[in-house]
């Protein structure tokens, strides 16, 4: 029992014999039954595979020095779960005779961690957009200024004027991209206030907008007018909607590599009644590759992700539904594997 509250599993190795035991805690944290006989072979097949070399070369290291100390990843079923494992090894005359070691669960310890690491980058995202903004906007006002003297003047060429029209157009949108992003980037991630849905899911949008284009991803934008307002962190909330668009780029670019007319993104939202709560009901659907029936309760645990390494860090759905939880709402999500996925949130109407 005190184990389980602790979060600490202990095993032991008797090196002469051979035997492998693991405490019942030990046996939950590598999410395999109780009465399952460990194996070395079976340890490691819980390791995630790019840590599972780091992991070998420390248990040898451990063998000879005496000591055995690490934090790795385990993969149970695309769950990805961190430990700290930590043993001490006995040695007869120089000889590894007995190993006794304990398994510390630190997932929720890494989740704060990597939240904190999060929000530290978006701040320092800030300071670079300021930057960059500047950067950016003074050559391309430059342009865009000059490209509309040559236009305003009595004679121009039709074919000059094509070309002319298109740099002040691709101009402006660029400085329109920069804009979008310096806004997101700037904002404060405290500061609760009266917010219209319509603004709130547009920035977002507008800086997925090109993206989808270039995809060839069609995009249906249903948000009807006198919704009320909600009462939140700009930011934090555009985050999830972000986070929500960005998952269902990659399930259509997934299912669909190459242009498709099938490929589509819709987001639409209503009012909703809960007894005498008022909610707003925010909709992201998509006809991609859909979650695996087996992924669905797992999706919001962090860490957990069926994207491939350096793709996606798993930590995506779990801090939108914490930052909706943290605003009264909720999040929940429906899918149908090669088919669709459809995102429901939820967030009190003021």
């Amino acid at each position: 029992e005190t184990q389980r509250m602790s979060g600490v599993g202990t095993w032991e190795v008797d090196l002469i014999s051979g035997a492998l035991s693991w405490s019942a805690e030990n046996c939950r944290i590598f999410g395999v039954p109780e009465q399952t006989a460990p194996t070395y072979e079976l340890f490691l097949g819980k390791v995630h595979p790019d840590d599972r070399e780091k992991v070998i070369h420390h248990y040898e290291e451990a063998l000879r020095t005496g000591l055995f100390a690490i934090e790795y990843r385990l993969n149970l079923d695309g769950e990805i779960r961190w430990v700290h494992g930590k043993a001490n090894v006995a040695l007869d005359n120089g000889k590894p005779i007995y190993v006794l070691g304990f398994t510390h669960d630190i997932t929720e310890r890494k989740t704060s961690q990597q939240a904190q690491l999060l929000s530290s980058q978006l701040s320092a995202l800030g300071e670079v957009a300021a930057g960059v903004a500047h950067e950016i906007n003074n050559p391309i006002t430059g342009i865009i200024n000059c490209a509309q003297i040559v236009l305003n003047r009595a004679k121009v060429d039709p074919g000059e004027q094509e070309a002319l029209i298109r740099i002040v157009k691709e101009g402006d949108r660029i400085a329109s991209i920069v804009s979008n992003l310096l806004n997101f980037a700037q904002k404060d991630r405290t500061h609760m206030e009266l917010l219209s849905l319509g603004d709130l899911v547009s920035g977002p949008v507008q800086l997925f907008v090109q993206m989808f284009m270039k995809d060839g991803i069609q995009f249906e934008f249903d948000i009807p007018d006198g919704l009320p307002c909600i009462l939140g962190n700009q930011m934090q909330l555009e985050q999830v909607i972000l986070n929500m668009l960005s998952n269902a780029r990659h399930a259509l670019n997934k299912k669909y590599p190459e242009l498709s007319d099938h490929k589509l993104v819709s987001v639409s939202a209503r009012k909703r009644d809960k007894g005498e709560q008022h909610y707003i009901e925010v909709s992201v659907r998509d006809n991609g590759s859909g979650i695996p029936s087996a992924h669905l309760e797992k999706i919001f645990q962090p860490f957990f992700t069926t994207k491939a390494a350096g793709v996606g860090t798993g930590l995506g759905l779990s801090i939108s539904r914490e930052i909706l939880q943290n605003h009264g709402g909720n999040i929940s999500i429906d899918s149908l594997e090669g088919e669709y996925t459809h995102v429901t949130i939820l967030l009190p109407a003021s």
